[in-house]
């Protein structure tokens, strides 16, 4: 099935449409992955967490975690408390959580 996105017209739609939804994709393409990563998931992979040991140290739950890296909930919307703590934990400031095309 992923030879498939190896035709350069369907892999840019492909990109156009995670571009849209600001998705963040487990898809075996590197490229693809690298351009449409989540600021929340750098830091935390950065930092050898797991989503579960964020999600502890944060005090939030681990779907939350999991949504806001996959893009099927905007970090944007969350709410300031939510995002501090995941910034405190990870050492960084909550902007730097928030994508830089949504800033």
């Amino acid at each position: 099935m992923w030879g498939l996105f190896s035709n350069g017209i369907l892999k840019e739609v492909f990109r156009s449409r995670l571009e849209a939804e600001n998705c963040i994709t487990d898809y075996p393409d590197a490229e693809v992955r690298e351009i449409y990563s989540c600021p929340l998931q750098e830091k935390r992979k950065k930092k050898k967490l797991t989503q579960a040991a964020l999600a502890e140290k944060a005090e939030v739950s681990k779907r939350m975690i999991e949504s806001y890296e996959q893009g099927s909930k905007d970090i944007c919307k969350a709410e300031c408390l939510t995002v501090w703590k995941m910034a405190k934990v990870l050492g960084c400031h909550a902007e730097e959580l928030i994508p830089e095309e949504s800033r």
